[in-house]
């Protein structure tokens, strides 16, 4: 008979123990709002939640890349548009400056007007995004231009494109070269064209002046295809942002539903925890009193 008592008493007293651990889970879950606190708590969710951390975690280094090559090509596009701008003044002055009735004065003063225009430009494929050229090419830390004594000089930078990763077999070209931009397949690049237009304006030179209006118009569609290029990459970087939000939202969700506790569902079990472990403690009683009673008789 002790021997079957001792058996019962040990079963109830197991059982004890496993509502009380379950009780302590639940009030963990409860308190912490976490179904996994270690690893132990559930070893396959807590793989599928690191697992899924990581995901995060390159989403955000792709969010992170996406916003820099945004906020970077909106600079390149707002300078492809001065450019444009000021290639476009310089037609206005060229055709302006045509003519055997022009003054000297007149003409004096669209060369000027032209020299403005090219330090424009100059000063525009010069441009450092957080202290990078942006029309180097690969050549990032190398100014393209330089200007001494009046005289711009050839360009300095590469003809390689530099493009980033802004996600799973997606990348944008960042980086511009000017010698594409203000050159191409022309012999002399949009400077020296526009030091010789400047020449020919002073002098009245008819045919210079023509070459001039000639480069402009070359240089005009090198820019215009330049910045649809741009705007291309911006649309891209910008779809871009809006899906990797939404992957990450997802990820989130994968995160919540490996870690975080049905809060619902957590307090039920407690309570039928709770009622397990009195129904316990009740039957270890009714076991040591029926024990009591054998004794007695």
């Amino acid at each position: 008979m002790r021997v079957t008592l001792n058996s019962a008493v040990r079963d109830a007293q197991a059982q004890l123990q496993r509502v009380e651990a379950q009780i302590a889970q639940r009030t963990r879950e409860l308190s912490s709002g976490r179904r996994l606190n270690t690893l132990s708590d559930d070893p396959s969710s807590s793989v599928g939640a690191v697992i899924n951390r990581a995901e995060i975690g390159q989403t955000d280094s792709y969010i992170r890349a996406t916003d820099s090559v945004g906020a970077r090509l909106s600079v390149v596009d707002s300078l492809l548009n001065d450019v444009i701008v000021q290639i476009t003044g310089g037609l206005t002055a060229a055709f302006g400056a045509r003519g055997s009735s022009v003054q000297q004065s007149q003409r004096d003063a669209y060369a000027i007007e032209l020299e403005g225009i090219r330090d424009t430009i100059l000063a525009d494929v010069n441009t450092q995004f957080n202290g990078a050229y942006l029309f180097s090419g690969a050549a990032s830390t190398t100014e393209p231009y330089t200007k001494t004594a009046g005289v711009v000089s050839p360009y300095q930078g590469t003809t390689t494109a530099v493009s980033v990763d802004i996600g799973e077999g997606t990348s944008v070209q960042v980086s511009r070269s000017g010698d594409v931009l203000l050159r191409g397949s022309d012999v002399d690049d949009l400077f020296v064209e526009l030091d010789r237009l400047i020449a020919g304006v002073r002098a009245g030179n008819a045919a210079d002046i023509d070459a001039g209006i000639s480069a402009l118009n070359r240089a005009f569609d090198r820019a215009t295809a330049v910045q649809s290029q741009v705007g291309i990459d911006l649309r891209t970087a910008s779809d871009q942002r809006l899906q990797l939000g939404v992957q990450k939202v997802q990820q989130r969700a994968e995160v919540s539903r490996h870690e975080d506790a049905n809060l619902a569902e957590a307090i039920t079990d407690l309570q039928m925890a709770e009622v397990r472990y009195q129904a316990a403690i009740r039957a270890i009683g009714s076991r040591l009193s029926l024990s009591l009673m054998d004794f007695v008789r």
